[in-house]
């Protein structure tokens, strides 16, 4: 039997978990923040994957506010990073419309001109640029060729223009465009295939876009030639990745709480299935890749740091309680990735072991930043150990991580990149309590991972991408 998180809640503004004075709040506020965006409702049952499912408007679909008690209501609605993107055919002219306006979309259809909308076509861009895509340019050629003409390549609508086409759209080039795509194949994304074939009727050319590799055969089947790939693009809201994680943020999103401009902030499972006889402890590996998360010197001095962190925790235990966060429960050991939140110096974009929980019941300390001393007023946290690794980390590079917790309460990770070490650590943490420390529990079967934005300190949009994610007993 195991314990399975069956309604995920996201906090909408910051609770004080416990008495925060100024000096602690700065030590603590990483960890509290995990627990004032966290609400989960929880049941035994069966073992299974927590995701938060997210539907094509961009809310939860299990997002009802919970009462909490007194009068507060707290909800987490995560902005969708994407924008969806309408497809629609005009069969008597031969043009594709692309548009992100849901009203022209909608419009259309109704005016008997001929255009419908193609049904199942479903296709998402980013709304704001990012350092991975592109601004997707949209062109219209007036009568008689009547066709749209969507490129990345600006040179190329300008050559357009020179040939009758103009850009379409509100005033300024910025404006002229669909959204922005991709500029390489990121985790999880499909490339949007451009086609072309002449036209007798109108003595030009005719362009095609597809994401469906069977729509592509057809067209080509009927005279149309592949060209080129136009960009890679997601097909839902949220960007996931099978076998994966993708977490996020866009900040400047319409969100009541900052936290709300964050994706992907947490995924848990509750149990792996039970640990077999001779085996002592359990690993999590993945491949990560970030185009954002670490530093970027080439930005204005505000912005050459995320200041996010992410935490991989195995063996790690959560339990969250919607009617009265001050019992949520939390506990584990793992790695923390960071962007250059100061936790291993000013401007250090190093990883970290970490042992973290939050057990109210417990009289000690209810947080521990094991990399740092935290010698609030009040409390004795022990077991201060340096464990920030001597390599920083690096944007745009592959990396094979790996993390292992022990049932005596060892911990380490090794980073490799191309076969390369990068970074690796250990730390016996111990499977008994310090002063003031909440015990590690070796029986704890399941593992959770989230980026715990501070408070208000997100500087600039940042992704991160974890693949062939696999958590085993050895």
């Amino acid at each position: 039997m195991s314990l399975t998180v069956w309604c995920l809640r996201w906090g909408a503004r910051t609770v004080s978990l416990h008495d925060m004075n100024s000096s602690h709040f700065d030590a603590t506020r990483r960890i509290s923040s995990l627990f004032t965006v966290a609400y989960v409702i929880v049941k035994f049952c069966g073992g299974c994957e927590v995701e938060s499912d997210v539907e094509e408007d961009g809310y939860a679909d299990d997002s009802v506010p919970v009462e909490l008690r007194g009068s507060e209501t707290f909800s987490y609605h995560p902005v969708a990073p994407l924008q969806r993107i309408y497809s629609l055919y005009n069969a008597s002219v031969t043009d594709q419309l692309l548009t992100q306006h849901k009203d022209e979309a909608d419009w259309l259809p109704t005016t008997n001109s001929g255009w419908s909308s193609e049904s199942g076509v479903v296709l998402f861009l980013e709304e704001k640029p990012q350092v991975t895509t592109a601004p997707l340019y949209r062109l219209y050629k007036g009568a008689p060729q009547r066709e749209h003409f969507y490129t990345t390549d600006k040179s190329e609508g300008d050559a357009a223009v020179s040939q009758g086409w103009q850009y379409e759209g509100p005033a300024g080039i910025e404006n002229k465009i669909v959204g922005h795509i991709y500029k390489t194949q990121l985790p999880g994304t499909v490339p949007l295939y451009r086609l072309v074939r002449w036209n007798n009727n109108t003595s030009d050319l005719v362009h095609r876009y597809t994401i469906s590799n069977a729509v592509k055969s057809s067209l080509e089947a009927q005279g149309y030639t592949y060209e080129k790939i136009t960009g890679y693009l997601y097909t839902s809201a949220f960007p996931k990745v099978a076998g994966g994680h993708v977490f996020g943020t866009r900040t400047g999103c319409d969100g009541v709480d900052f936290r709300d401009c964050s994706f992907g902030l947490f995924h848990s499972v509750a149990s792996i299935g039970a640990k077999p006889a001779g085996k002592t402890k359990q690993v999590m590996r993945f491949k990560l890749w970030t185009p954002d998360l670490f530093e970027i010197s080439t930005l204005p001095p505000q912005q050459v740091e995320s200041r996010d962190h992410i935490f991989f925790i195995p063996r790690g235990f959560t339990q969250i309680n919607p009617e009265n966060l001050q019992t949520a429960k939390l506990h584990g050991i793992g790695l923390v990735l960071d962007g250059g939140t100061g936790n291993c110096g000013v401007g250090q974009q190093k990883p970290f072991l970490e042992e973290v929980w939050h057990v109210p019941q417990h009289t000690g300390c209810n947080f521990s930043l094991l990399e740092s001393p935290d010698n609030g007023p009040g409390d004795n946290c022990g077991a201060v150990k340096n464990t920030c690794g001597a390599s920083e980390l690096q944007n745009n590079r592959w990396y094979d991580v790996a993390i292992t917790v022990s049932d005596s309460g060892n911990a380490s990770y090794t980073i490799y990149e191309g076969g390369v070490l990068r970074a690796a650590n250990s730390v016996a943490y111990g499977s008994a309590p310090k002063v003031n420390e909440y015990p590690f529990n070796s029986a704890t079967t399941g593992y959770f991972m989230t980026n715990v934005p501070p408070p208000d300190e997100q500087t600039r949009d940042h992704t991160t991408y974890v693949t062939n994610l696999s958590v085993t007993w050895e």
